[in-house]
Formats: C-alpha cells, sequence, structure tokens
C-alpha cells in the first residue's frame, strides 16, 4: 500500500479489527488539524482506494457501517490477536508453574513481532495512541521470557537476552535486576554486585 492515508486507514481499522472506527476518528489520524476541503469525501476516496489495492477478497472485509468503517478479521488471522493469544497462554503456563512451556509460547508469541510496530505508518496521532502500548505489551512479553530462562536455570541465555533489551531501554531497573541474578546465577558473583 504505497499511499501514507491508506496505511493509516488500514492500520486503523486492523487496531480495532471487528469494530467500528468512526470516520470522524480516521480523518483526524489522516490529517490531524489540517483536514482537507470535503474531508467525508477525501476518506471515501481513500477507502475506496485501499480496497482496490488490496484486491476483491480482502476489500469485502473493509465494510461502511455508521458512523464510519469496520474491518472483518477471522480469529488467528491477525499477528496482534495471535500474539495475545500466545501470551495468555504462557501466563496460563507460568500459573502451572511450567516455565519450559511459557519459554516455548513466548518465543512464538515474539517471533510474530519484526521491528517496531506502525513504523511505516505517518500518522503521529496513531503513534501516540497505540505505539507505546503496543511495545509496552511486547517488552513485558519480553520480561517474562528473561523470568523463564531464570527459573530454568538458562543463565547465559538471560544475559544475552537482558543485554539486547538494555540498548533500547538503558534505564528499566527492572531489567538490572534480572541481570544481576542472571549473572550470580551463572557463577559470576562480583560482575553481578558491578550491576
Amino acid at each position: 500500500i504505497g499511499s501514507g492515508p491508506q496505511r493509516v486507514i488500514l492500520a486503523a481499522l486492523l487496531l480495532k479489527s471487528n469494530q467500528v472506527v468512526s470516520a470522524e476518528q480516521l480523518s483526524s489520524l489522516i490529517w490531524h488539524d489540517a483536514p482537507p476541503t470535503g474531508p467525508r469525501q477525501a476518506l471515501n476516496n481513500h477507502v475506496m482506494r485501499l480496497r482496490k489495492a488490496l484486491g476483491p477478497a480482502a476489500a469485502e472485509r473493509i465494510r461502511t457501517q455508521a458512523p464510519g468503517y469496520i474491518i472483518d478479521v477471522r480469529p488467528g488471522e491477525l499477528d496482534l490477536h495471535r500474539f495475545d493469544t500466545t501470551q495468555h497462554a504462557a501466563d496460563s503456563a507460568i500459573e502451572a508453574g511450567n516455565w519450559g512451556e511459557a519459554a516455548e509460547l513466548l518465543d512464538s508469541a515474539l517471533s510474530l513481532w519484526h521491528g517496531d510496530a506502525l513504523t511505516d505508518i505517518p500518522s503521529r496521532q496513531l503513534h501516540l495512541e497505540a505505539r507505546e502500548h503496543l511495545a509496552e505489551r511486547r517488552f513485558r512479553a519480553q520480561l517474562t521470557r528473561i523470568d523463564a530462562d531464570l527459573h530454568l536455570g538458562r543463565f547465559d541465555a538471560a544475559i544475552g537476552r537482558i543485554r539486547q533489551i538494555m540498548a533500547a531501554r538503558p534505564l528499566h531497573e527492572g531489567l538490572y535486576c534480572q541481570l544481576m541474578a542472571a549473572l550470580y546465577g551463572s557463577g559470576r558473583q562480583s560482575d553481578a554486585l558491578s550491576v
């Protein structure tokens, strides 16, 4: 999808899949405080072009429904839904004390991420509303995956994961706690004390 407004529409609809997103909200996400003359017609044109770009089978899923549009997504089709489902299964495994299963499930959930969310979506407002929330959900899963390594005695693997994440979150105290535990567990007590 080459058009920025069309990518914004698609992202907004997918983030609220199976729910109506109002035309007013979509217009705000696309044009912020500077809508064009006739924003409703311009929005309709972008939705029409988006449907055309997606092809007939996918286009049928974007429906006009007052007061805006809705996209139909079946269970398991959207990576974000699969991430949530798999993460919930991992949480259940942890509650049952099965850290090995939780580690596998979290690996599966985290493998669905390919970089930061919404990077190619030109909407400052959508970034403010959704991007940080999505990043936080991913980060919580990463922390839980490190906890699984620590519970399973996989200290070197935990150290590698922690150091990779620390590059993006150098001030997160929880990561330092996990790093100390991993270093101590791997027999590197002086390094743990240094941290």
